[in-house]
């Protein structure tokens, strides 16, 4: 059925005012044909900015001081909102004639602290970069100061409505030749993509840098161990600005001692880094076993004088967990 018998329909089904029916139609002449399309879900921090407004306020005792320049004091972003949040450390330099410049840092929500800046900045900022939550689903970012995890059903809807809100406001910032860019990984990398194709548009994306930060891959990985994540460049105008060659970065020998027939390589702790616990990863607690006599390692028990190792405790009592989970693990 094409737009037209549709509305057609609209305009014969009885029970609907015209009001109503004028708005279905309305609707659907604006329905988009291509790109996102997904469930608005307010926020409360955007909720609050319509009515009281952020407002930044020196915090002289926090002031950030460097070698050679005079620290005006720190600030605050006072927000009306909540007085509480929000500081501001800044480097002021007494003498215009050197080279140091003024830094300032804003702490605090960011929708409040871009709102702020595109009263005060708007079209001045040359480079913008964000490294947004990643909605992996293992509750590392909070929506309405609830964590989003991955049972939520709208958490991309949450996702999405987050990141259209921000990358409008920082788009305002740029200035004519600026550029942004947006560091992401595979959990929502083709929704980033049209994403920032529709607020930047398509004629503005730079392209995609595949950066490596986990060269043994990630262990939570289940078919392929992923080892990199993405940097999305967007320009305000491509056609202002210029990429110059980066220089390639040559492989240092120091980072992998040992060799092997296949290439060199390096050893590290089987414990997960970072801050997983037997809570958030039962599947990586396990034991594993050895034998003397054979010396053989294995995940299951083979002999009764197997020895078994498990992942060990930190100071405060957390219990650790294995870097790979019992399936993936290759002993």
């Amino acid at each position: 059925m094409n737009k037209k018998e549709l509305i057609k329909k609209i305009r014969d089904i009885d029970g609907l005012t015209i009001d109503e029916k004028s708005e279905l139609i309305e609707l659907l002449n604006t329905q988009k044909r291509y790109g996102l399309v997904w469930e608005d879900k307010p926020e409360e921090v955007e909720e609050e900015l319509r009515e009281k407004l952020p407002v930044l306020v020196e915090v002289k005792e926090r002031a950030i001081l460097g070698d050679s320049v005079q620290g005006l004091g720190a600030g605050e972003l006072e927000n009306e909102i909540d007085t509480s949040l929000f500081p501001i450390s800044e480097t002021h330099n007494p003498k215009p004639e050197t080279q140091n410049p003024n830094h300032i840092l804003i702490e605090g929500d960011n929708l409040h602290a871009l709102s702020v800046l595109n009263y005060t900045h708007a079209g001045m900022i040359d480079v913008i970069y964000i490294d947004p939550p990643y909605n992996t689903g293992a509750k590392d970012w909070k929506y309405n100061n609830d964590y989003v995890d991955k049972e939520d059903p709208y958490k991309h809807s949450k996702w999405i409505a987050m990141m259209n809100k921000r990358l409008k406001l920082a788009k305002n910032l740029l200035c004519e030749t600026g550029i942004i860019i947006i560091a992401i990984d595979d959990y929502e990398i083709f929704t980033l993509g049209l994403l920032g194709d529709e607020i930047f548009s398509e004629e503005n994306r730079i392209g995609i840098i595949a950066v490596r930060n986990n060269p043994p891959g990630r262990t939570i990985s289940k078919y392929f161990a992923t080892s990199h994540e993405y940097y999305l460049y967007y320009a305000k105008n491509k056609k202002n600005i210029i990429i110059h060659n980066i220089p390639n970065k040559e492989f240092d020998i120091k980072d992998f001692p040992f060799q092997d027939n296949v290439s060199n390589y390096r050893r590290k702790s089987l414990s997960m880094r970072g801050h997983s616990s037997i809570e958030e990863r039962p599947g990586n607690y396990y034991p594993i076993y050895f034998n003397l006599n054979t010396k053989k390692i294995s995940l299951e028990k083979e002999f009764e004088d197997d020895l078994f190792v498990f992942p060990h405790k930190q100071q405060d009592g957390k219990q650790r967990v294995w870097d790979y989970p019992k399936d993936s693990m290759q002993v």
